[in-house]
């Protein structure tokens, strides 16, 4: 099975899952902080920002027609999905709160 998960009682949650068998997926930390370098600075640079971190979860920001496998912002129609509405909000409102505090600041 190309995703890889260590416990066998959650396997049952990823035998459906169509995978391409030279594509290997982890699904715990130590794994994808092994297999994928590139994504290494999530686990080593914002992680250790602030002891409240306690799970990362990587997304695919868009979804392709045909995947099995969709956590993206936007439906492959280009569609903005719920979360990101979500996501557009806590960015809306820390810049809101970036620019009160630039405000504030004794020019």
């Amino acid at each position: 099975m190309p995703i890889i998960e260590p416990a066998p009682w959650r396997h049952q949650f990823f035998d459906h899952v169509a995978c391409p068998q030279d594509l290997f997926i982890p699904t715990d930390d130590p794994e994808a902080w092994e297999w994928n370098p590139r994504h290494r600075w999530v686990f080593d640079k914002l992680v250790p920002l602030s002891r409240r971190i306690t799970r990362v979860y990587l997304y695919h920001w868009n979804a392709v027609s045909g995947d099995n496998w969709d956590s993206g912002l936007v439906d492959p129609r280009g569609r903005s999905r719920p979360a990101l509405r979500v996501l557009r909000g806590e960015q809306q409102t820390l810049e809101a709160r970036a620019r009160r505090r630039a405000a504030q600041q004794p020019g």
